[in-house]
């Protein structure tokens, strides 16, 4: 069984994402407590996701689409 472990964004990273799609600091906190409680509400999803994946789920859409955006 092959373990993919997801490396921490770099902050040049955080920093181009966070301004292409206008983010914050609040606005990312605020986002990660609305995915906690939804995934409490989840009973199919285990309920101890750390913080730190849904921080980086929230950045992987929005890098994984401005890539294809862009040709």
């Amino acid at each position: 069984m092959s373990l993919h472990v997801m490396e921490p964004p770099t902050k040049e990273v955080l920093v181009k994402v966070r301004g292409e799609f206008g983010l914050n600091e609040q606005r990312v906190r605020d986002a990660v407590e609305h995915l906690k409680d939804w995934i409490q509400l989840q009973p199919h999803l285990p309920k101890e996701i750390g913080t730190f994946c849904l921080r980086n789920s929230e950045l992987k859409p929005k890098v994984h689409n401005s890539r294809h955006e862009k040709g």
